[in-house]
């Protein structure tokens, strides 16, 4: 095994050759671009930590502090291009890679203080940290063509090809997948297979030992994100589409 730690200013882009990467999640069917109901109180929002390259919302460029907040607010990267969302109540990181195309649906707070925080991602890949919510009506859910990924504490990512076909892998905690009236739960270091309009395939040991885990550091009063990545000996990892 091979560690590779880097600090970086911007968000780590990072591609590792041959393997498609997911993650920890709940799933159940769902078109994409759907957002939630019920009674919501308190305005809340993420916050661009680091931006990298090409990344705009509503074709405007997104900037290092902005504030997304409104409902179906659509955040779009470009080729070598990223950016880093944080909940504002710090319990969560959400990395978003290149070519992504992700919709800020809901976050809010319900009157008992659930938290609530509900995204869509069309095509691409995310990468997310969250903290325990304790909170029963507490939920983190992101929407994809093949079904609604939800967690309350985990550390995940979520792969979309163009297709709609998703792949779950879970690093941390545990995953619980539905579609089409099926439901599998995935244990660490396993992946189910989601293509829209079928169940999810049963879990499966993951072909390699890849995991990427991202963290903000301080140093000298200027904060950057510490981006480690595990892979198998011999594998060759890029980042920024450099090794």
């Amino acid at each position: 095994m091979s560690t590779l730690t880097n600090l970086l200013h911007l968000p780590a882009v990072a591609t590792l050759k041959g393997a498609l990467l997911a993650g920890s999640l709940i799933v159940g069917v769902s078109p994409a671009w759907a957002g939630g109901g019920g009674p919501l109180q308190q305005s809340r929002y993420l916050e661009v930590r680091e931006v990298q390259g090409n990344v705009t919302s509503q074709q405007q460029p997104v900037q290092v502090g902005d504030r997304v907040q409104a409902r179906a607010t659509a955040i779009t990267t470009g080729e070598d291009s990223g950016t880093t969302l944080v909940l504002d109540n710090n319990t969560g990181t959400v990395a978003v890679a290149e070519n992504t195309q992700l919709a800020v649906d809901q976050v809010s707070t319900t009157p008992t203080g659930g938290q609530q925080t509900e995204l869509s991602l069309q095509e691409g890949e995310l990468r997310a940290n969250i903290q325990t919510l304790t909170n029963p009506e507490s939920s983190f859910r992101v929407n994809t063509p093949a079904g609604v990924a939800g967690v309350r504490g985990t550390e995940f990512s979520i792969v979309v090809l163009p297709t709609g076909e998703t792949r779950v892998t879970t690093f941390e905690g545990l995953v619980e997948v539905t579609a089409q009236g099926q439901t599998e739960l995935i244990q660490p270091g396993y992946f189910s297979q989601l293509t829209p309009g079928q169940p999810p395939t049963e879990p499966r040991l993951a072909p390699e030992d890849t995991r990427l885990s991202l963290q903000f550091v301080t140093e000298s009063g200027v904060e950057r994100l510490q981006v480690t990545a595990i892979v198998p000996a011999r594998s060759e990892v890029l980042l920024n589409q450099q090794p």
